[in-house]
């Protein structure tokens, strides 16, 4: 992640990252994603909060877990909402998990829950040769939610890895 590298210009991050390197972002740190030139549309922070707050409550996802960053989760999967950011398609960008349906709350409380509906929760996008996985909600939260670790961990091993013919 951008977060635990040293300090190292934008510049020379692209260009590392661009040699088939990877990161992530996770919750807050979304920015990191848009200083490395990869356009991740975040339209839903545009809603003012009488009509869109969603603090501290798990929300429930689809996932696409054909895709290498989902490896092995099932389809649907509570993920930790906390006026986390929310992403549209944008070029080149595949979604991974998504939030389907205008009532996705699970446990806590939303207002204006339905703004949701067809946002993306976690995508990938190329930079280069290289990929960076965007994660709106917070995967990692207090180090309990088991159901998301394996977007965090996937993630690591998929980070560079490349198709190979089997013989």
């Amino acid at each position: 992640m951008l977060g635990a590298t040293k300090h190292v210009a934008a510049g020379d991050y692209y260009r590392l990252l661009a040699r088939a390197g990877a990161t992530g972002t996770a919750d807050r740190t979304q920015p990191s994603a848009t200083t490395l030139e990869v356009t991740v549309p975040s339209n839903h922070l545009a809603l003012p909060r009488d009509k869109f707050y969603i603090p501290g409550s798990l929300m429930r996802a689809t996932i696409d877990n054909t895709n290498p960053l989902a490896y092995g989760m099932p389809k649907t999967v509570e993920v930790f909402f906390d006026n986390s950011p929310v992403f549209d398609v944008g070029a080149g960008v595949k979604p991974v998990a998504s939030f389907v349906g205008k009532e996705t709350l699970d446990s806590g409380w939303a207002w204006g829950q339905e703004y949701l509906d067809g946002g993306i929760a976690v995508a990938e996008a190329k930079v280069g040769e290289g990929k960076i996985f965007v994660m709106g909600p917070e995967v990692t939260f207090r180090g309990e939610p088991h159901a998301t670790f394996k977007l965090l961990f996937n993630g690591v091993l998929y980070g560079n890895a490349q198709s190979s013919q089997l013989k």
